[in-house]
């Protein structure tokens, strides 16, 4: 029932910035996306070509432009970089204690994988070249931000990679159960293998250094290059396309990280028919992550 209510999510949003379909299409392909209408990472293509995708703008605005959305745009923006820190320092953390159930640290490296390539390759594609027609001289800043998304890629195509086996596996070949690792384990270091927990690292490491690069950045450019409008459009594009496996840990560590007028804020965006369920998302959610962190419920 809960994925089922956060798959709605990427079916449809209530509320899309006006002029939006005229602009970018009703689905999927498009400028920036791939034919499932997510958005296409530019690694190993030619940085800013003719052919970049169109910024998000508008020949009408339906929001105001004030201050309150200028501060939106960034608080919402935090709420997710502080998801990003804290789920990448869970999952080291879960990776490095050997009673870590095997289907929950798979949940949480999955759902990671997939929403910081999601998140990473619509800044690149939707986001970054709206600032850079409104700000030219923070192109090459934003070519450093990208070509260290790129960077990220591949630490999350290893730890994407990095061996997990399924309960049955595990027990079948004697190297884990569905609890960890199991005693065949390297008694020297606690926890899963060293390729998942290096891989997992990695990327802990690169992200966190990213955020302190990014968000200097990123966090004036919004206040000051990107209308209210834009950033409507940009946000319904973003939940059009999230990745909607692992739902309830983003509920989960939403509530953990923002104050209830954070999450508020930030659930507002979501189709109408899920916030009934957001309570039962946000328990299965909290549970889910004091599992991880070997905390009983």
């Amino acid at each position: 029932m809960i994925a089922d209510a956060f798959t709605s999510i990427g079916a449809r949003r209530n509320g899309r910035a006006p002029g939006w379909e005229a602009t970018h299409g009703r689905g999927g392909g498009g400028p920036g996306r791939t034919p499932g209408g997510r958005p296409r990472t530019t690694c190993g293509q030619a940085a800013r070509t003719g052919t970049e995708p169109r910024p998000l703008v508008h020949e009408r605005s339906a929001v105001e432009d004030t201050p309150e959305h200028a501060e939106r745009a960034v608080a919402e923006t935090r709420l997710v970089h502080e998801m990003h820190r804290r789920a990448t320092s869970l999952l080291v953390e879960a990776a490095h204690r050997a009673a870590t159930p095997s289907p929950a640290l798979g949940q949480l490296r999955d759902f990671l994988v997939a929403q910081l390539r999601h998140h990473h390759a619509a800044e690149d594609a939707w986001l970054w070249p709206g600032i850079i027609e409104a700000a030219p001289e923070l192109r090459h800043r934003l070519d450093v931000l990208s070509a260290q998304h790129c960077g990220l890629d591949v630490a999350l195509d290893r730890l994407a990679a990095a061996p997990l086996p399924s309960p049955a596996s595990a027990s079948e070949s004697g190297e884990g159960t569905a609890t960890g690792p199991g005693p065949g384990a390297d008694a020297a270091s606690e926890g899963w293998s060293d390729e998942l927990r290096n891989a997992a690292a990695d990327v802990r490491d690169s992200v966190h250094e990213h955020l302190d690069h990014e968000e200097p950045v990123l966090f004036p450019a919004l206040r000051d290059h990107v209308s209210a409008e834009e950033w409507e459009a940009f946000a319904a594009r973003v939940v059009d396309t999230t990745p909607t496996a692992g739902g309830h840990l983003m509920i989960g560590f939403l509530h953990e990280i923002g104050s209830p007028d954070e999450v508020e804020l930030f659930t507002s965006a979501l189709p109408p028919e899920v916030a009934p369920m957001l309570p039962v998302m946000r328990d299965h959610g909290a549970a889910a992550l004091a599992e991880l962190r070997g905390a009983s419920r």
